[in-house]
């Protein structure tokens, strides 16, 4: 298939679904407005989505992926998420907030920014792997963040609560800001618990190379740590 691009409307007008089977499509400054069906857009190909707007519309989910989409610039705002078998990338100065839709692939790599302010839903959820880059951040309840092979992180992933149950791996940052239960084996460059509390469970090994604690940690397990500071 021909590459189809879709850019350039300044005042974000109003599209109808698009279907692309195994092309490339990228689309940008658009928002899509009273669609309904099963998916927005339905992509096996590869979908670039820069600042675009999912709002208003009854379809089950704003993109069903089983191909590469790639979401590009400074603000993308789902409305009923991601789903499918493809993989996902936010780019690095993009910020995705998933409060109250959610992103199912099987791999989801971040960049940019990934915000969850649901407690409960599992957001954010890869049947793969979530793989935080340098630059990339992500903010969520840890109960709702899942990843069937762990989240290796080299950027910065901070839980505001819940219970982790995914490993995680790389020489990012892990910061706590809300009692968070930690039920797996954890290996980070730095662990900040900034408040709350963090609840390290039985048989649970927490590797790094500093813990600062501002505020509770319960140690049931192992924490390996070269400096361990309190402040």
């Amino acid at each position: 298939e021909n590459i189809r691009e879709y850019s350039g409307f300044e005042n974000a007008i109003t599209v109808q679904k698009l279907d692309t089977s195994s092309g490339t499509l990228a689309i940008s400054n658009v928002t899509f407005k009273n669609n309904s069906g099963e998916a927005v857009i339905r992509s096996s190909g590869t979908v670039t989505l820069s600042s675009v707007t999912f709002n208003g519309n009854s379809a089950g989910v704003d993109v069903a992926n089983d191909g590469t989409l790639d979401i590009e610039g400074t603000t993308t705002t789902l409305e009923k998420g991601i789903t499918g078998a493809g993989n996902t990338r936010i780019s690095s100065g993009t910020l995705i907030n998933v409060t109250g839709s959610t992103i199912r692939q099987t791999s989801i790599e971040v960049a940019g920014a990934l915000i969850n302010e649901n407690e409960n839903a599992k957001a954010i959820e890869a049947t793969d792997r979530i793989d935080v880059e340098e630059t990339g951040y992500i903010e969520t309840n840890a109960s709702a963040i899942g990843a069937a092979s762990g989240i290796a992180n080299e950027g910065t992933v901070t839980f505001t609560g819940g219970t982790n149950t995914n490993k995680m791996r790389g020489s990012g940052d892990l910061l706590i800001e809300g009692e968070v239960e930690n039920a797996a084996d954890i290996e980070q460059n730095r662990v900040e618990v900034r408040s709350g509390k963090l609840i390290n469970d039985e048989s649970k090994t927490v590797t790094t190379e500093e813990v600062e604690n501002k505020a509770e940690i319960v140690n049931i397990g192992i924490i390996e740590a070269s400096a361990i500071t309190n402040k």
